[in-house]
Parts: C-alpha cells; sequence; structure tokens
C-alpha cells in the first residue's frame, strides 16, 4: 500500500492533468490520508508517475511493487532526462515557425560569408530589404541570436550529460528512482 497525504494526492491528480487517469488514491478510513494498494505502471509513458511515486515516504513500498531492475530504472530516469531536455531545447525555438527554423543554416552560412568575406548574402538580402534593415545589421543580428541559441543549448544538453552520467553511476534503483534532475 502507498499513503498519501491530502498535498501529495493533489499533486498526483494534477500530474495527470489531460491523461487518462492512471492512479486516483481512495481515502484512508479515520484518516487525513489516500492510498493505493497496488500499481502496475510498465508502459514508459508513465514515467512522470514513476518519478512521483518514488519520492514519497512510502517509496519502498511502491518500489518493491513496481519490480524494476536497475538497468530498467536507469533507463526510465534517462528517459525521463532526455524528455526534459527536448523540452527545454524545444522552448529555446518555440516562438519561431518550423518553416522559418529550416532557412537558420542558410542565413548563419550567408551572414559568416558576408560579415568574414564580403560576399553577397542573397537570402539575407531579400530579408533585409522586406524588414527595411541594412543586410549588415541583419548578418550581425543572424550571427548573434546563433552565438545565443548555443550557448543555451549548450547549457542544457551539458545538464541532460551531467545527469545521466550521474544515474549511470548510481548503483542502487532505489537511488535511482530518487534522482532529482530537475532541482
Amino acid at each position: 500500500m502507498i499513503i498519501f497525504t491530502s498535498e501529495q494526492r493533489d499533486q498526483l491528480l494534477e500530474l495527470q492533468e489531460g491523461r487518462s487517469l492512471i492512479i486516483d488514491p481512495v481515502p484512508v478510513a479515520d484518516s487525513d490520508n489516500y492510498a493505493i494498494n497496488e500499481i502496475f505502471l510498465d508502459d514508459p509513458e508513465y514515467g512522470y508517475l514513476y518519478d512521483f511515486l518514488s519520492k514519497l515516504p512510502t517509496a519502498d513500498v511502491f518500489l518493491q511493487r513496481s519490480g524494476l531492475t536497475l538497468e530498467q530504472a536507469k533507463a526510465e530516469k534517462i528517459r525521463l532526462i532526455n524528455a526534459e531536455c527536448e523540452k527545454q531545447l524545444n522552448a529555446l525555438v518555440s516562438d519561431y515557425p518550423a518553416s522559418e527554423r529550416n532557412t537558420w543554416e542558410q542565413k548563419i552560412r550567408e551572414a559568416e560569408n558576408l560579415i568574414d568575406h564580403g560576399v553577397p548574402a542573397t537570402y539575407l538580402s531579400i530579408e533585409a530589404t522586406q524588414r527595411g534593415v541594412n543586410v549588415e545589421t541583419l548578418a550581425q543580428k543572424v550571427l548573434q541570436k546563433a552565438d545565443e541559441y548555443l550557448s543555451a543549448a549548450a547549457t542544457i544538453t551539458g545538464n541532460r550529460g551531467r545527469h545521466t552520467d550521474a544515474v549511470n553511476s548510481l548503483s542502487t534503483v532505489a537511488d535511482v528512482l530518487s534522482y532529482d534532475f530537475l532541482s
């Protein structure tokens, strides 16, 4: 049995918001707590629930019931780390449509060639004309934004690698499932 406080139950229900309700703890008689008896979450889609449940004070019971091997626990935690990395990387570019993102390599190449070698920049010239700005100014802005993106992406992917290495160094299922990569 896994015991939940009212607050933990609310957090659990909030986690599942917009998804099919997998876990709905029931009230424990003569108590402010809630409980579930058994849970089987073999589908990796439910990793967010593993992560939440593994941090409860009654997690040892949960971990025994989950039946995860050390390698499965590591794979699941790394999947969650990778998903968070993707979420953060996607947030960096979410303000731009995919069709515009598809032009970034060309824009960077043209900006570098224009600034470094004075090579005319066809794409950037057209965009600069449409925006009413100087093509050299636009080229500088393209390179500045590329540097900012790469710096932020390097921080995110570096954190992903650090957390993955940390998870791979752990030696128990409980340690893996309780590893907090979000703080």
